[in-house]
């Protein structure tokens, strides 16, 4: 999600003047909310012809389905001579598959681009959000989870310029101001204490545990582009600050009050060349530079190589290998202009802020016929991840927790036919921790091995007609220190989904009918890695069965 949202303020910043909209909730990277049962997943841009005129256009979507979800987005965008302009608005809200498991979301923006001469472009942006929801995680058991609640505002003011030097030069710069405001409630049960003296022991009623976070930041970054036949570079920089109050109080004055204030600031300059020679190598050397700081408490200065290779060993066979070396910036600067992956290999992931990570990875890509493809790729993870050692409410001081991550996964894509596709995939993913770092919270995994193969049948008429039929294995085994409060274990299951649809004429827009894990599997699954700063609100796989009805119109 890191990754695409920083994708589409690249395409953003490149992009001429058109009549596409902007989707408001596209820049937000943790709301992909009903996703993956496609075809039928259409985006706006499926709607805009390759050539425009001055004109308005409204696009609108809504879908319906099981658990009270409901959902729309709207976008109004209009192109006239040099100037296009854009509003929207996005809203979903589901009570979700159990109690305190409700989410709502709300994204408002605002989107105007103006070419001042057809080499110097601006535009400008902003976008407000607003979140709330209870307990979304998995954590290999449905009936156990919290009664906490987390309430999310944010708005954010972006301009953007690309100045282009030549047909082969371009110069694009970003800046980026963003408020926001999360709180979060932690009901705290009432309990009973033991005392040393008459009456022995004392009751202590629940209270509410409330934690507030506001934090203020502005980001810029600068970037230049050259491309050439057999050479291409980017080169560029940027620096953000954000001040953060954070206050933490019971309500009912069963707990002081306390407060601090934190500042994380970062630079960064980076390198990136690709070279083109001989014609059937590409080769990718990079060298970033960061400087990473929060309150002194935690600083580091830090260079990152980055290395890649794609080689087509044949016309049909394309080896690619990456290696290289990545800080995680700060929550409030998701969206960056930094190149997000080398060689294939993404190197930005929602790991904790000031994260240091090395990845390493080779990958198979074949073309075997014209009607079949696939491959495989190996790639493996090691992190350093920041957390405060705290003991009696003090902090100790910043350590560094070692994880790692492998993937190892395997894909095939088949055209029987010119209206049907088939498709399938083996993926195994295996998350370990050191377990000693975990000793504070037992109850947390250290060790995480998933497996999930899904195949795919799609089916497309001329007419407009479409499916899809895809099934899914997937196996789990978790592992924690102590299983006072969660389980730990092996599970296994298989998922039956499915999608039928109509894309109506001219492109008019699309209907569909979707249904999730219609078989009803009851299983267990935990929805996600160790550390993470936002909780994705759609998780991999559902454990209800579950309908949507989607529809997408376009004016």
């Amino acid at each position: 999600e890191v990754a695409r949202v920083s994708e589409l303020l690249q395409a953003q910043l490149l992009q001429p003047i058109n009549v596409n909209p902007v989707q408001p909730h596209l820049a937000v990277a943790d709301i992909n909310v009903i996703t993956s049962t496609g075809p039928s997943s259409a985006g706006f841009n499926e709607f805009s012809p390759l050539m425009e005129r001055n004109k308005p256009q409204l696009v609108a979507s809504a879908v319906v389905g099981s658990n009270s979800t409901v959902g729309n987005e709207t976008v109004l965008s209009a192109v006239y001579d040099r100037a296009s302009v854009s509003i929207g608005q996005y809203h979903f809200q589901t009570d979700g598959f159990r109690e305190n498991n409700d989410q709502k979301h709300n994204v408002y923006n605002a989107f105007v681009q103006y070419a001042v001469t057809p080499k110097f472009n601006l535009q400008a942006e902003i976008r407000t959000r607003k979140t709330e929801h209870g307990d979304l995680l998995l954590d290999f058991d449905n009936t156990n989870f919290t009664k906490t609640r987390r309430n999310l505002e944010q708005d954010t003011a972006r301009v953007g310029a690309r100045y282009s030097l030549s047909p082969r030069q371009d110069f694009i710069v970003s800046g980026i101001y963003t408020d926001r405001q999360e709180g979060q409630v932690f009901p705290i049960p009432a309990s009973t204490i033991e005392l040393p003296f008459p009456p022995f022991s004392q009751q202590i009623p629940g209270f509410n545990l409330n934690s507030r976070f506001k934090g203020q930041g502005h980001q810029l970054e600068g970037q230049y582009l050259f491309r050439d036949k057999y050479f291409s570079l980017t080169a560029g920089g940027g620096f953000y600050q954000i001040d953060t109050k954070h206050q933490i109080d019971c309500g009912e004055g069963l707990c002081p009050a306390t407060q601090a204030n934190f500042k994380d600031k970062r630079e960064n300059v980076y390198l990136y060349s690709n070279v083109g020679y001989p014609n059937n190598v590409s080769t990718t050397f990079g060298l970033s530079y960061d400087s990473f700081s929060a309150d002194n408490d935690f600083s580091f200065n830090r260079f990152n190589p980055k290395f890649g290779l794609q080689w087509d060993v044949t016309s049909k066979l394309r080896l690619r290998m990456a290696w290289f070396e990545t800080v995680k910036a700060s929550i409030l600067a998701n969206q960056t202009l930094e190149p997000t992956q080398v060689a294939g290999f993404n190197q930005m992931f929602d790991d904790l802020n000031g994260t240091r990570a090395r990845r390493m990875g080779v990958g198979l890509d074949s073309y075997f016929t014209r009607k079949l493809y696939g491959g495989l790729e190996v790639s493996e993870r090691d992190l350093r991840v920041p957390f405060a050692k705290i003991n009696n409410g003090l902090v100790l001081g910043v350590l560094n927790e070692k994880q790692q991550e492998r993937l190892y996964r395997a894909y095939l894509h088949w055209l029987p036919h010119v209206n049907w596709a088939v498709n399938g995939e083996f993926q195994l993913e295996n998350f370990t921790r050191n377990a000693v770092m975990v000793a504070d919270n037992p109850d947390k995994p250290f060790d995480i091995k998933t497996l999930s193969a899904p195949v795919g049948v799609n089916y497309f008429h001329p007419n407009g007609l479409f499916g899809k039929f895809t099934l899914t294995y997937v196996q789990q085994d978790l592992k924690r220190l102590s299983v006072s409060t969660f389980r730990e274990g092996s599970d296994k299951f298989t998922l039956l989904d499915a999608a039928v649809g109509y894309r109506l004429p001219h492109r008019r827009g699309v209907i569909s009918l979707e249904g999730r894990n219609l078989s009803n599997e009851n299983f267990l699954f935990r929805n996600f890695g160790f550390q993470v700063n936002e909780v994705i609100a759609a998780p991999r796989f559902i454990t209800t069965r579950t309908f949507f009805v989607r529809f997408i119109t376009n004016f």
